[in-house]
């Protein structure tokens, strides 16, 4: 894992740029300090939100993502740093799961402790388009890690990265399927 992370040993050029062009990004964003300056409550965050928070930033910025979608949004600010790399992003959270027939380019899900806020694969794939990514979070209760099993054996999703408490999954079938610990 440790020497993964870095990218060492990583082949796939896709997968070499995102570890460490994005996942292990040595560059600062600008939303990374005015979003904390601007809510208050945010400086007590811990720094596992705190890198998600950034994670999301940074995939969002790369993939030029505009339709947005995050299912069970938590406190908020997490959609600031979604929605900051551009104004023309078309956010929408739902808490459960929504009848729109609109493709994402980006899904956000988070967790809850409820069985019941996890989201079908299949409803996921039906909203999904090639290439859309998915940013599971938190990966480390016992129904998130079921979740994650089934996702990284899906025959549709092609490369996955875990990040201890974040899964990133992306479906582009012109990649070879692989699953890499960073």
């Amino acid at each position: 894992r440790k020497k993964q992370s870095k990218g060492h040993g990583i082949h796939s050029p896709f997968a070499f740029d995102i570890i460490t062009n994005v996942l292990n990004g040595p560059y600062s964003y600008y939303a990374f300090t005015d979003i904390p300056e601007s809510f208050p409550y945010s400086k007590g965050e811990s720094k596992k939100t705190k890198k998600f928070n950034h994670l999301s930033f940074r995939l969002v910025n790369h993939f030029k993502a505009i339709n947005i979608l995050e299912v069970n949004p938590k406190n908020g600010l997490n959609t600031f740093y979604i929605k900051s790399p551009s104004s023309k992003i078309n956010y929408k959270s739902i808490s459960g799961i929504s009848t729109s027939k609109l493709r994402y380019d980006a899904i956000f899900i988070n967790i809850n402790e409820d069985k019941d806020s996890i989201p079908s694969i299949e409803w996921l794939l039906d909203i999904s388009h090639e290439n859309t990514f998915w940013v599971i979070n938190p990966i480390n209760t016992k129904h998130s890690k079921q979740f994650c099993q089934l996702i990284v054996n899906h025959e549709s999703v092609t490369t996955t990265f875990d990040t201890n408490n974040t899964l990133v999954v992306f479906l582009r079938q012109s990649y070879h399927k692989q699953h890499y610990f960073v």
